[in-house]
């Protein structure tokens, strides 16, 4: 609930069970979405750095560019961990709740 506190969004202590349901589906829907952004942006570092020929291009940097290089996936692999796993949470969340809607009517 912290990106909730930072956002300034405050659920009421008496509110609904669905109302903290959607603002749990916001936050991983947030996370899901800044993941997938942050993959994009280190395959498109990672094309740039390809296109562009920084490596031979800045030799005193090549070292640094290389272990940029390897680290990026790294970060990619945990990145799509985490986007695929809030996905998966968010799949789980609305199938219940549309089982639980199924069961009550």
């Amino acid at each position: 609930m912290y990106i909730l506190k930072k956002l300034d969004i405050k659920i009421p202590e008496g509110s609904e069970v669905i109302a903290e349901y959607a603002s749990g589906v916001l936050v991983l829907s947030i996370v899901a979405l800044l993941g997938f952004m942050n993959v994009f942006v280190y395959f498109l570092n990672s094309h740039l750095v390809q296109r562009y020929d920084i490596k031979n291009k800045y030799p005193k940097f090549s070292r640094i560019i290389g272990i940029y290089e390897k680290s990026s996936l790294i970060f990619i692999l945990i990145e799509s961990l985490i986007c695929v796993v809030c996905l998966i949470i968010l799949i789980l969340i609305i199938s219940a709740l549309y089982l639980i809607k199924r069961i009550v009517i």
